[in-house]
């Protein structure tokens, strides 16, 4: 850090010099300090991009994603054709702001599942709108670079939550095909086809995500919610108990996910979420 200081004091007009040091700030967490390096480089260099671009990832990091979007934007102004840039816009439109009461789809995805937290929404409301946009702005990565695997991905979060199963699907399939080891695409697949009722599918994408990452629990307790569905109840008891044994949250989600329902009377099952 000692160096970028002695660079900027050096040469205190390069805009360079202020971006790498912000670059080291945000690496050592110092997310504000490394805000103001980078707005000393774009002062210098107002068309600087790469200062934009990285002021944006600092602002995500301090959940300020109104401002990080605001510096993505000006990032795209000048480089329109930078996918990266469209892919991280997009995500954060999908994130809420940290003032802004908005859904925390991605935290809340990954924690317990895309099916649990999924609430109906008109197509008029600002949610919708922030899914519509977000979805374009996926798109128009991927328009730019068709072999982005990650725009892939995250677009079916999008696709998702607009209710539009199949094309959800699909793309978790280019992002698979682009990455087979892809965990989050292939546990995302999964919640998408037990939308569209295809459990045993939806069983064997969650095997997947399972054994490419053993830490991912919610594929345990996503494969005892297709048993459920699929009224097999030895298997959502088995999967359930192991789910809750790696994640004791679990108990408490299950008490309430309708996904449940038609074993919510089983005495095995009361025993297990009541234990």
């Amino acid at each position: 850090m000692t160096s970028y200081d002695k660079a900027v004091e050096i040469k205190p007009y390069s805009h360079e010099a202020w971006n790498n040091r912000g670059n080291v700030l945000h690496k050592l967490g110092r997310f504000e300090e490394a805000i103001a390096s980078y707005d000393k480089a774009i002062e210098i260099k107002p068309d600087f991009h790469e200062a934009w671009n990285h002021r944006g990832y600092s602002f995500y990091s301090l959940c300020l994603y109104k401002e990080a979007i605001y510096s993505f934007d000006e990032s795209l102004k000048i480089k329109p054709d930078d996918s990266n840039i469209w892919n991280n816009r997009a995500y954060l439109i999908l994130k809420p702001d940290s003032n802004d009461g908005m859904m925390p789809v991605y935290e809340k995805a990954l924690e317990i599942g895309l099916k649990y937290k999924k609430t109906k929404f008109s197509q008029g409301s600002e949610k919708y709108k922030r899914y519509q946009e977000a979805l374009s702005n996926f798109d128009k990565a991927l328009e730019l670079d068709p072999n982005f695997e990650l725009a892939w991905a995250n677009r079916s979060f999008a696709l998702y939550y607009l209710e539009r199963y199949d094309e959800a699907v699909d793309s978790c399939n280019q992002a698979i095909n682009l990455k087979p080891n892809d965990y989050i695409s292939s546990s995302n697949k999964g919640c998408a086809l037990i939308e569209l009722e295809y459990y045993e599918q939806a069983i064997d994408c969650f095997k997947i995500a399972f054994t490419i990452n053993p830490e991912h629990y919610n594929s345990v307790y996503s494969k005892a919610c297709c048993y459920a569905l699929l009224n097999d109840i030895n298997q959502a008891i088995q999967n359930l108990q192991t789910a809750i044994n790696l994640n004791s949250e679990y108990r408490e989600i299950a008490k309430i996910d309708t996904n449940f329902n038609s074993i919510i009377n089983n005495a095995r099952f009361q025993g297990l979420i009541n234990e």
